[in-house]
């Protein structure tokens, strides 16, 4: 039998005739009925190709194109690495992504910046040492001049010169001697400073005693031009945890200028201040002051003051240079504040010894 309408046939036969309630078994095939496989790939096949085809394409198109933009950030990294290589200055590669390239990239830049530091330093180095061969040359041409001069006119003309004519020659050739004496201690210090060879030898001591006594080593000074030395020192004194050689030294300068700067009859005071964690120290005079636009000239090596140049005071320029950088071994910082014509304070402090440190 067959269905037109299903289209399909089968067939049935009886299997068990002897029984009487009959079975039957049947038999279909297909006919003219769709496979479901086959229907499915007929209606899908052709856009699932499509789709798989176009998504090949897509991903080809986007992989040329991240892959050109990567070699062309190569190729631009390459030629500031080309640049740079010729001495280029200021080369930089320019990548504001965020992969490992952009770390490279990154990483060259840092470089860049550290290697273009290193030179500035070095050109400023080597310009600091021909300016300072020069200042050095002039600083000692001045005074071997003066010597020269006088010794010439002591062997030259020796039978001419009256007794005081002589001593007052004596005394500027012993005084020019001075100088060029301080002039290359000041020139040994900086060296050993600025070449970070210096070190110090901490131990505790009073600041006020220590300055007392550079004091007493100036009172020939000080009574020369009858200045008065005012003392401000904080009772009971506390100790301080430092070098006493390489303060002491700072002190001498410091009292020195204050000695140069300020006129007869003049006042230098002396004080300590007490504070949580260190002694505070500081110096003032009543002297010629410091214009304010020099202030943050005066702690180069050989500056001069207008003011001292006018004044004919003189020195190595070397002493507040000095100061600064053996303060700054101790962890601390040289401040200065001053009026023209008013004097001025030079101040810095320093660690309190304390049975912990």
């Amino acid at each position: 039998p067959t269905s037109n309408e299903l289209k399909f046939v089968f067939s049935a036969a009886r299997i068990n005739p002897t029984e009487e309630q009959p079975l039957y078994a049947m038999v279909t095939f297909l006919g003219g009925g769709d496979d479901p496989e086959l229907s499915f790939w007929a209606k899908y096949g052709a856009l699932l190709t499509r789709t798989i085809l176009f998504s090949l394409a897509i991903a080809s198109l986007t992989g040329l194109i991240i892959w050109a933009g990567f070699t062309r950030r190569v190729n631009l990294a390459a030629a500031s690495v080309r640049r740079y290589k010729t001495g280029t200055n200021g080369v930089k590669i320019e990548d504001n992504s965020h992969d490992e390239l952009s770390h490279v990239a990154h990483a060259f830049n840092e470089m860049v910046d550290r290697v273009n530091g290193m030179m500035d330093e070095l050109v400023l180095k080597e310009k600091s040492r021909g300016e300072l061969v020069a200042t050095v040359s002039h600083e000692l041409q001045t005074p071997l001049t003066v010597i020269q001069g006088n010794i010439e006119t002591l062997v030259l003309h020796q039978d001419q010169i009256d007794a005081e004519t002589m001593r007052h020659k004596l005394r500027t050739i012993h005084n020019q001697i001075k100088h060029l004496s301080n002039l290359i201690g000041d020139l040994a210090t900086i060296s050993i400073l600025d070449t970070g060879q210096m070190k110090i030898s901490t131990e505790p001591f009073l600041l006020s005693e220590l300055a007392e006594s550079t004091i007493e080593e100036f009172e020939k000074f000080l009574g020369e031009k009858h200045l008065t030395v005012v003392r401000q020192f904080q009772q009971p004194p506390e100790p301080v945890e430092a070098d006493p050689i390489r303060i002491r030294q700072v002190l001498r300068n410091l009292l020195s200028n204050a000695i140069k700067f300020t006129p007869e009859q003049g006042t230098i005071t002396l004080a300590t201040r007490v504070t949580a964690l260190t002694i505070e120290f500081s110096i003032s005079d009543t002297g010629i002051g410091i214009p304010e636009h020099e202030t943050k000239h005066i702690f180069t090596s050989f500056y001069r003051s207008q003011k001292s140049n006018t004044q004919k005071v003189k020195g190595t320029g070397l002493g507040l240079a000095i100061c600064r950088k053996i303060l700054k071994l101790h962890e601390s910082e040289l401040s200065v504040q001053s009026t023209e014509g008013a004097g001025a304070t030079f101040s810095f402090g320093l660690r309190r010894y304390t049975s912990t440190n």
